[in-house]
C-alpha cells in the first residue's frame, strides 16, 4: 500500500500542503465534491458542485468530518493563479491625480500594492515576517517569474511589503500612500512631521548619541526640539512645525530601539533583566505568530478506574497563544513530562478540537482556537529531545522551535500565568489536591480525598480552560476570547490538508538490514508485496530506513530509495502487536528472556503476553499504591484476541503481588540488539 508521504517534502516542511477553512476551499467526499461559498460564525454554507445545491452546516461538524478523514481538502489552485485574480495597472495609480510621480515610483507602487494583495488574498492579515509567510512569498515570487504577462513588476523584500502593508493599513487602505514620498505631496500617512521639525529632531538625536551618559527623556526633547524651532525665527509657524509629544515619542523610540532608551535610562542591569532574551525574539503581534509550551505537576491525585483508588498524580502540558493568551492544546496524562507529551501539545494545537471527543463533553460549544503558528518556545530539552522536537515541529508546520533559557520566566510569561490561574483557579479546589511544593503534609488528606479518574479529570480540566479562563477579563478589560475573536475576524486558520502524513512525522525514524523473512526488528517481522519487490531489486542486503510510533507497532512506514515515497507494511503477527507499546513490548521479551529463551517463539510471546496483563490487571486492583502506580506505568494490555474486555469474574483485592512485581520491575529496559537511536521516552 504506497501513499504520499515524500521524503522531500519531510525535508522541506510543508510548503502548499495546508489549507483554511475559508471560502472558495473545495472538498471531496467519496464522490461527492463541494465547496464553502460563505464563512459565518458558527456555520458556513456549502455548495454542491453537482447539483448546485446550497446547505448550512455547523463547523463543528465540518471539524469532525475532517479529523475522521470522511472529508478530504482539495488542493488549492497555485500561486501563479491569483496573477489573473489580483491585477494592478498603471491606470489604478494615475486616477489617484497625484503630481509628479516618476515612473519608477509608480512601478514600485504596483509591484508593492500587488504583493500585499496577493498575500492578504492568501490569508494573511498581518504581513510580519514570519516562516508561514516566507512560503507564500516564494510561492509568489516564483509565479510572477514564470509569468508571462505583460505587467512589469519588480519583486520587494519581505521587509519592505510589512513596512508598506503597515503604511497601508493606517490610511485605511488608500493604494495612493505606497507611492514613495506620498506624505510630502500633501496625502495622510504616518510622517505627517514637517521637514524642519525633522531636522531639529536629527540635530537632537545626534547629540543625544553623542553622548553616553545622557538619558533619553521624550518631555526633554520635547523641549530642545521647540527651542530649536523657535530659535529659526519663524514663531509665527511654531505651532504648525511643532510635532505632538507622541510623534516624537514614536520616532525617538524607532531611531534608538526600546532598549537603548531602557539602558540609558535605568541603567544596564535593569535593561538586562528586562530584555535578557528577548532581544532576539520579538513579542507576538498578531495571533498564531508565538506560541509558549510548558509542563506543569497539577499535583492532583487519581484515581483508578478498576479499583476507585490513588495510583498517581495528573501533568498538564499546555501551548498558550502568546498574543491573545488562549490555550491552544493541553496534553493530558498520568504520566512525567517527556517529549511524547511536548509533541501531543503542538499537535493539539493545531488540529481543531470536536465536541465528538469525550474530553469535550461537557463543554456548550467546540473550542475555536487551533491553527499552524510560526514560532513554537519549549523549556530547555537535552539534545536528542530538542532535536527530535525540532524536526517534527519543522516537518509538520514549518514551525520554528524556540527554547527557553532555563529559570527566566519573562521568555514565557503568557503560558507560566496560565499555569499559575490552573494551579490557584481550579488544582487548588479539586479533590486529591496535595498542596504546594512547600506543604509536606497534605499527601495522606490528598490520598483520603482524591475521587476523579484521569478521563473526569480531563473533561473537567478542558471546560475549565476554555469556558472560564477564556471568558476571564486581563488587564486590559478584553477576555483572551475577545482578543483572539478581535484579530482573527478576518483571517482563516491554516491546517494541514494530509493527516496521514501529519501524524507520520511524528513518528520515529530508525534503520535496519533487510533478511529474508522481512524487516525485523525487537523480534518483530513485517512484511509485504512491496518490500519483497524492493529486496529484490536492491539487495539481500540493503540497510532501510523506516518509521514507526512507539505506541502502534502494528505497522511501519519504510522509504523506498527509488521513488522517495514511503509505503506501509502490517505485521506478519498482528494477534500480538494489536494495542500493543513498545514499552510493554520490549517488558514481554525481558520477562521470556528471564526465562531462558533467548529467541522467544510468536506463541511464548503471547503467553507473556498474557500473562503481563493479568499481572497488570490484578496489581491495579492492589491496596498498595505502588503497584497500582506500577500498573498504570505499563498501561492497558488488552487480550490478544483484540478484546480489551476483562475476565468474567468478581475483582478480588490483591496485596501480595510485591514479589512478582518486583521480579519484573528489576528487569533492565535497556537498549535490545538493534541498538535503538531515539530517545528512551518515546
Amino acid at each position: 500500500m504506497t501513499i504520499s508521504l515524500t521524503a522531500g517534502a519531510l525535508l522541506r516542511g510543508l510548503s502548499s500542503n495546508d489549507f483554511s477553512f475559508s471560502p472558495g476551499q473545495k472538498f471531496e467526499r467519496d464522490l461527492t465534491v463541494f465547496m464553502i461559498v460563505e464563512r459565518r460564525e458558527a456555520h458556513c454554507v456549502i455548495e454542491n458542485f453537482r447539483s448546485l445545491e446550497k446547505k448550512l452546516i455547523a463547523m463543528d461538524q465540518l471539524y469532525q468530518m475532517y479529523l475522521s478523514q470522511e472529508i478530504i481538502p482539495l488542493r488549492e489552485a497555485p500561486a501563479d493563479m491569483h496573477l489573473s485574480e489580483i491585477q494592478i495597472h498603471e491606470n489604478t495609480f494615475k486616477k489617484q491625480q497625484i503630481e509628479s510621480q516618476s515612473s519608477a515610483a509608480i512601478k514600485h507602487g504596483i509591484s508593492v500594492s500587488y504583493f500585499i494583495k496577493a498575500l492578504r488574498a492568501l490569508g494573511h492579515a498581518n504581513l510580519r515576517p514570519t516562516p508561514l509567510l516566507a512560503l507564500d512569498y516564494a510561492k509568489i515570487s516564483d509565479a510572477v517569474i514564470k509569468s508571462e504577462a505583460t505587467l512589469d513588476i519588480t519583486i520587494p523584500s519581505l521587509d519592505t511589503i510589512y513596512r508598506w502593508s503597515r503604511k497601508l493599513d493606517a490610511v485605511d487602505g488608500d493604494m495612493r500612500v505606497v507611492i514613495p514620498n506620498f506624505a510630502k505631496r500633501g496625502g495622510p500617512g504616518r510622517r505627517r512631521i514637517s521637514t524642519e521639525a525633522m531636522n531639529a529632531l536629527e540635530n537632537i538625536w545626534n547629540r543625544i548619541r553623542n553622548d553616553p551618559e545622557s538619558k533619553i527623556r521624550f518631555f526633554e526633547i520635547e523641549k530642545d526640539l521647540k527651542k530649536q524651532l523657535l530659535s529659526t525665527g519663524n514663531q509665527t509657524h511654531i505651532f504648525t512645525m511643532m510635532p505632538s509629544r507622541s510623534t516624537i515619542e514614536r520616532l525617538t523610540r524607532r531611531e534608538f530601539g526600546n532598549y537603548t532608551i531602557c539602558f540609558r535610562n535605568h541603567g544596564a542591569r535593569y535593561a538586562k533583566k528586562i530584555f535578557h532574551s528577548w532581544f532576539p525574539r520579538d513579542r507576538a503581534q498578531s495571533p498564531l505568530e508565538v506560541v509558549e509550551f510548558d509542563d506543569k505537576d497539577t499535583r492532583v491525585f487519581l484515581i483508578d478506574d478498576r479499583s476507585g483508588l490513588p495510583y498517581g498524580r495528573a501533568f498538564v502540558t499546555s501551548g498558550v497563544d502568546q498574543y491573545s493568551a488562549v490555550p491552544l492544546g493541553l496534553s493530558i496524562g498520568d504520566k512525567h513530562r517527556s517529549t511524547v507529551s511536548a509533541l501531543d501539545a503542538f499537535r493539539r494545537a493545531i488540529l481543531p478540537k470536536s465536541l465528538s471527543d469525550i474530553e469535550f463533553a461537557h463543554l456548550k460549544n467546540s473550542p475555536e482556537f487551533f491553527g499552524i503558528c510560526s514560532v513554537a518556545i519549549f523549556d530547555n530539552a537535552l539534545y536528542n529531545h530538542s532535536k527530535a522536537i525540532e524536526r517534527a515541529t519543522l516537518e509538520s508546520s514549518g514551525s520554528i522551535s524556540a527554547w527557553a533559557t532555563p529559570d527566566t520566566g519573562s521568555e514565557k510569561s503568557i503560558v507560566e500565568d496560565f499555569n499559575n490561574r490552573m494551579s490557584s483557579g481550579l488544582f487548588a479546589e479539586t479533590p486529591g489536591f496535595i498542596g504546594t511544593k512547600r506543604s509536606l503534609d497534605g499527601e495522606q488528606h490528598a490520598l483520603a480525598s482524591a475521587n476523579m479518574s484521569l478521563q473526569v479529570f480531563k473533561q473537567r480540566l478542558q471546560k475549565w480552560a476554555y469556558e472560564i479562563y477564556c471568558n476571564t477579563p486581563r488587564d486590559g478589560g478584553l477576555t483572551p476570547r475577545q482578543i483572539w475573536h478581535s484579530e482573527m475576524r478576518h483571517v482563516h486558520q491554516r491546517l494541514p490538508s494530509n493527516l496521514d502524513q501529519f501524524d507520520f512525522i511524528f513518528t520515529v525514524e530508525h534503520s535496519v538490514r533487510l533478511r529474508p523473512s522481512g524487516l525485523e526488528f525487537t523480534g518483530l517481522c513485517y512484511q509485504s508485496q512491496e518490500l519483497i519487490e524492493l529486496q529484490r531489486s536492491c539487495g539481500s542486503k540493503f540497510k532501510v530506513t523506516f518509521r514507526f510510533h512507539p505506541n502502534v507497532l502494528s505497522r511501519v512506514f519504510i522509504l523506498d530509495p527509488r521513488s522517495k515515497t514511503y509505503f506501509i507494511v502490517n505485521s506478519t503477527t498482528p494477534n500480538y502487536t494489536n494495542a500493543l507499546t513498545l514499552s510493554q513490548h520490549k517488558l514481554i521479551r525481558k520477562m521470556t528472556r528471564d526465562r531462558g529463551l533467548r529467541n522467544p517463539a510468536i506463541i511464548q510471546l503471547l503467553d507473556a503476553r498474557e500473562e503481563l496483563r493479568l499481572l497488570t490487571s490484578q496489581a491495579g486492583m492492589s491496596k498498595n499504591r505502588k503497584d497500582r502506580r506500577w500498573a498504570n506505568t505499563i498501561g492497558p494490555i488488552p487480550a490478544s484476541g483484540g478484546s480489551s474486555d476483562e475476565p468474567i469474574g468478581e475483582h478480588e483485592f490483591v496485596s501480595e503481588l510485591e514479589y512478582q512485581i518486583n521480579q519484573i520491575s528489576q528487569i533492565e529496559l535497556g537498549k535490545l540488539d538493534d541498538a535503538w537511536d531515539f530517545p528512551e521516552d518515546f
